[in-house]
């Protein structure tokens, strides 16, 4: 039944609403509510500014038990109400994934109803998903919350299937955010700073561009392919690119590192030389791929190509007694035939019938979307380059390596911060 307040803010009477906003407040949850609804930011203040110290919160009745007029407010992405709202201490709990695993959602899932639990969630991630609540200013970062809740949207659609299509519209709105306020950006000066930002990022992301090496591990394509973003990437991509200078860098890193290798390889084949064994009445020879070093610059030059058989670099030992029983070195010779057994079942089989699949459903989805899917993969490319290792051919790269697993087992075993939305609170200030 409608109080003399709810039918004057439905019927919009405004003169009735400002004699009877700071006076009444039985049912108030659904007073507060119905005002949101009819946009009437006033009744809305007046009812939190003129409320008992101790007035009871009720559950409301024209809407589910678990909506709050924060919530309420951020679905209808109303700025005004949001920003009031908060400003009486207003704040959105931050709803659990449908493949979270927590106590309390173990004891949940046993009794309570799922539908419920469903739409809890949806209402609660559209409220998060609220531009108008993202840019609140105690959202210090909204466009590190932004990745983070498009990430979260993306498992939501993984592990509700039922649900996905909600997730996935969601995540579209929320990834606009972003890319409004990089469009914002009037210089390049403005978009690198925006793009250095380090909160939120992995330890081991790019000191350079730390912002946009989130934005490729929360895969935001949209983002990282506008043109704003991928024009400053790509001037610092390119750099000062001298051609022939830089090839020449190119060719002699090379020579220098096949150079190493080959020299290193020879040094352990170079002795088996000309070494032959009787083998099922006929002669054996030692392959001359690694024998010398032209063979072994010309072997791992190919090899670079996908020229590498295992059985080439076979150890030929020889025949140790006179019965011509033949001597081998075994674990050598089975590590380098299960490795490259393993190889190609993970080339051939595995990864050559999984891209046909997916090729089957995504083909048509990369040609709609080519110039994004491209920009995007570029940035993904070029991101590694900067503060990576791999950018380092080996084996430069190992002490490298080995300094960044000590800083990742020591986040782990010293640090409890999370990366995920699930461990963020919204600093909101009463």
């Amino acid at each position: 039944m409608l109080t003399p307040l709810m039918y004057a803010l439905l019927m919009k009477k405004s003169l009735v609403v400002r004699m009877l906003a700071g006076r009444t407040f039985y049912r108030f949850m659904d007073t507060v509510m119905i005002a949101i609804v009819v946009d009437n930011t006033f009744a809305v203040d007046m009812m939190y500014k003129e409320r008992p110290t101790k007035i009871s919160r009720e559950m409301p009745i024209f809407f589910p038990h678990y909506m709050t007029p924060l919530m309420l407010a951020a679905n209808y992405d109303n700025y005004e109400i949001v920003k009031l709202l908060i400003s009486y201490g207003e704040t959105l709990e931050i709803p659990h994934r449908p493949d979270c695993r927590c106590t309390k959602c173990r004891m949940l899932g046993d009794g309570s109803d799922c539908i419920e639990r469903s739409a809890n969630r949806l209402y609660a991630y559209r409220a998060l998903c609220s531009h108008a609540f993202l840019l609140q200013s105690e959202i210090e970062d909204p466009i590190l919350y932004a990745f983070l809740i498009a990430r979260d949207l993306e498992k939501c659609q993984e592990s509700d299937p039922d649900n996905a299509v909600l997730y996935a519209k969601m995540s579209e709105h929320v990834q606009q955010l972003p890319l409004a306020l990089l469009n914002c950006c009037e210089n390049a000066k403005e978009v690198m700073l925006m793009l250095t930002q380090k909160e939120g990022c992995r330890t081991a992301a790019s000191s350079t561009l730390a912002r946009l090496q989130l934005a490729t591990d929360t895969k935001q394509k949209e983002f990282v392919a506008n043109p704003r973003c991928f024009e400053v990437f790509q001037k610092l991509w390119m750099g000062n690119w001298d051609q022939k200078g830089n090839i020449l860098t190119f060719l002699l890193l090379f020579f220098v590192v096949i150079g190493s290798f080959a020299l290193g390889l020879n040094f352990l084949i170079e002795h088996y030389k000309y070494n032959v064994a009787v083998r099922d009445g006929q002669i054996v020879e030692q392959p001359f791929f690694m024998t010398s070093i032209k063979d072994a610059l010309r072997y791992l030059y190919w090899a670079w190509f996908g020229y590498l058989d295992p059985e080439r670099l076979e150890v030929i030992v020889g025949n140790y007694d006179p019965q011509g029983y033949e001597s081998k070195h075994t674990i050598i010779q089975y590590a380098a035939e299960f490795l490259s057994a393993l190889y190609y079942i993970i080339l051939v089989v595995s990864l050559l019938n999984l891209m046909i699949s997916i090729m089957a459903t995504t083909a048509q989805s990369a040609i709609d979307n080519s110039k994004t899917e491209w920009q995007f993969v570029c940035c993904l490319l070029w991101s590694e380059y900067f503060g990576d290792c791999r950018a380092l051919p080996p084996p430069i790269c190992l002490p490298y390596l080995f300094l960044k697993g000590i800083i990742w087992v020591a986040e782990k075993l010293f640090t409890n911060v999370r990366a995920s939305l699930t461990s963020v609170t919204f600093n909101l200030k009463d």
